[in-house]
């Protein structure tokens, strides 16, 4: 006789392990088969209308207490979402209490154990689709348990009726709240807290309407009182928060089992608690139902693991795109591999996974050069149950993104360069290496439709051959930030809820968007949003000197430096005097345009040496087709087409027009800016000395 809701996130405790899982869920089971008994007693002392009411009244207080964050952050449709459920828990009480009043506790809990069978029932019926047959043979063998029941005790009665229209009626809450709820951001906390609150108000209208306030007068004393603690603050409450933290630790399909026992705790307490008799009938009755229930359980449970909907299949196409579309993922204790970097939305969707019974979650960092607290985020996926793994992508980041990117000056539209353009394919490339390691046919990232990484990462992991699901929940499940900090509240987790500048760096580049650059008409970026471009001073002029190979980095002031050292010296060198800041619109996938700032230094005056270099090296005609390829380039990047057939065509033919492009540029470096003060090319096409050119080519006869 349990009042907790199905759906939503839940509220989070450390999950409960092994024996100890199944001995918490068992003592669930005995908690709710214990609730008819009790229920039936305290009707000795309190109409049915003010056992309902005192009872959903205390776990609306208290659960509106816990939930007052999630509460607040509940959006209003999803508040009406809430009370069309409570209505239902409210026809689902009025006819399973009326129903315990005409008839016996332990009818009561045989026969309101038949929602089990109902639900897939009715789950497939909306479904258009047949029940596998071990579902319908359970729900035979429950309906021969029934007729045995009944027919052993006494006659079908009108309580006995109730009670199975109480089972119905679950059976509908149970499909409702699955297709309301699925996906949606409400945590099972604050849903409780709605649909409780829904109950009473409807409880106490109805008991106003039929007596007044008199009724609400209890001469029961301490038995009754006794036994709406035990109903609302142990059969709900209690029973909420362990059966969270235990399904946890065990499997659905042994959780379902265990649970499957609290029709035979409520027969067994019935004689003990109200004094009914048991009879040979009703035991047998009772075995056929608990045995039709639990047979149930298993074949719908093995049905969905091995066949997920074929609509699911072809509505994803391998593609997840919100939280609901995760649900039809068949096996949660298969890995599951999901982006991780610390933030808001990747813990959230941890603090998600967890919630959907996902038992091997690995969350996985890439090392791009960015700073990444190790032991924080390790505790962090601990809190979840998750495994924290980081992979080092630095040389795999140099070699197939940043060298490309130099030689094709991927700058976005020549305003600033790249950075997770081409960070985003590499990060993708190693998760997906990973998952297919390890065997997971799951792979998740958190970029939204708002963000040019969503296609970034998903043709990245598809064009590495990840064979499972891969994608982001995102897409469709929109969660405001202020949903998401307020479900890890629940658990000591703190964000800030308000949007606020979000950044992503790499060794390559630092960028910021989001917050005060939401509007380009009028923005400002706080000054602390930079680390390697703040001046330090009224500094000296310095001289520079950049070597280069082939298009390639290779030497900075005479020495040979690997182009991950080179890069963090004139990120330092450069930046001191800042230089290296941009500012830029860039498009998304809609092709309207979000503004980005950025800091780069290394990049800055690496691209501008080459294009140097080039200029002094290459023919005209060259430099101008290879600056076509470039944007050409840039585009692919920018659009997540990295490694596409147009992006690989154009890479080769740039690395091929830089062969020979090799020699050093001097720059002079102050605070106002960095220029060159010697280009030294080793196939030079320049002239170094006019008149003597001008000699020589009249010598030859070349001018009219």
């Amino acid at each position: 006789m349990d009042s907790g809701s199905s759906g939503g996130t839940l509220a989070r405790r450390q999950p409960i392990s092994g024996l100890w899982a199944d001995l918490a869920v068992l003592g669930i089971a005995f908690v709710w088969g214990a609730s008819y008994p009790v229920a039936k007693g305290a009707l000795l002392f309190a109409p049915v209308l003010v056992l309902i009411f005192y009872r959903f009244l205390i776990t609306a207080v208290v659960m509106s207490f816990v939930a007052h964050k999630e509460i607040a952050a509940t959006v209003r449709g999803d508040c009406a979402r809430g009370v069309v459920l409570g209505a239902i828990l409210f026809a689902i009480f009025l006819a399973e209490t009326y129903g315990v009043s005409l008839t016996s506790a332990s009818n009561t809990a045989l026969l309101i154990s038949l929602c089990v069978v109902f639900t897939p029932i009715f789950d497939y019926g909306l479904s258009r689709k047949l029940p596998p047959i071990g579902v319908l043979a359970g729900a035979g063998c429950s309906c021969l348990g029934v007729a045995a029941l009944t027919g052993g005790m006494t006659a079908f009665t009108f309580g006995d009726l109730l009670v199975l229209s109480a089972a119905v009626l679950r059976a509908i809450m149970v499909v409702t709240t699955k297709r309301l709820m699925a996906g949606r951001p409400v945590s099972s906390a604050a849903l409780t807290a709605l649909q409780a609150s829904t109950v009473a108000i409807l409880t106490i209208t109805l008991l106003l309407l039929q007596s007044g306030v008199s009724e609400l007068t209890v001469k029961g004393g301490g038995q009754f009182w006794a036994s709406v603690a035990f109903l609302s603050l142990l059969c709900t409450i209690a029973a909420f928060y362990v059966q969270n933290a235990a399904v946890r630790g065990s499997t659905p399909t042994r959780v379902n089992l265990l649970m499957g026992t609290e029709p035979l705790f409520g027969l067994l307490l019935a004689p003990i608690v109200v004094s009914e008799p048991l009879t040979f009938p009703s035991l047998c009755g009772a075995a056929l139902i608990i045995v039709g229930t639990i047979a149930g359980i298993i074949f719908e449970k093995e049905d969905r693991t091995m066949n997920i909907p074929a609509s699911s299949i072809n509505r994803l196409t391998g593609r997840i795109e919100s939280f609901e579309d995760i649900v039809t993922f068949g096996d949660h204790s298969k890995p599951v591999v999901t982006m991780f970097s610390g933030g808001l939305d990747s813990t959230y969707l941890l603090f998600r996974l967890q919630e959907l019974g996902f038992q091997n979650i690995n969350a996985v960092a890439v090392n791009v050069g960015e700073p990444i607290d190790q032991p924080l985020l390790k505790q962090t996926a601990a809190r979840f149950g998750a495994r924290f793994i980081c992979l080092d992508g630095r040389e795999a980041f140099i070699e197939r993104g940043v060298k490309p990117a130099i030689r094709a000056h991927a700058k976005y539209l020549g305003n600033y360069p790249l950075s997770s353009s081409l960070s985003r394919p590499v990060i993708a490339s190693m998760v997906a290496d990973h998952a297919a390691t390890i065997g997971s046919e799951l792979l998740l990232h958190t970029a939204n439709l708002s963000q040019n990484s969503l296609p970034r990462f998903n043709n990245s992991i598809k064009r590495r051959g990840f064979s499972g699901l891969f994608g982001s929940p995102y897409v469709q499940s929109v969660v405001s930030r202020q949903q998401k900090a307020a479900a890890l509240a629940t658990i000591g987790l703190t964000f800030l809820a308000d949007r606020k500048l979000s950044g992503d760096e790499n060794l390559w580049c630092r960028e910021f968007e989001s917050g005060p650059l939401d509007d380009p008409e009028s923005f400002v970026i706080p000054d602390q949003a930079f680390r390697w471009t703040r001046t330090k001073g009224n500094l000296p002029a310095e001289e520079i000197t950049l070597g280069f190979s082939d298009g390639d980095l290779v030497s900075v002031n005479g020495c040979d430096l690997a182009l991950m050292e080179a890069i963090a010296l004139l990120n330092e060198a450069v930046g001191k005097f800042g230089h290296g800041r941009f500012v830029g619109l860039e498009h998304i996938s809609t092709d309207d345009k979000v503004l980005e700032a950025r800091e780069a230094p290394a990049a800055a005056i690496i691209m501008d040496a080459l294009r140097h270099l080039e200029t002094a090296s290459l023919p005209t005609a060259t430099i101008i087709l290879k600056q076509g390829l470039e944007q050409t380039w840039v585009q692919e990047a920018v659009s997540g087409n990295w490694g596409s057939p147009s992006h690989k065509l154009c890479d080769s033919a740039i690395a091929s027009a830089l062969e020979g492009v090799a020699g050093t540029v001097t720059y002079v470096i102050d605070s106002h800016r960095f220029l060159p003060c010697s280009i030294i090319a080793h196939n030079p096409r320049y002239i170094r000395d006019r008149d003597l050119w001008e000699d020589r080519r009249r010598a030859r006869g070349l001018f009219k």
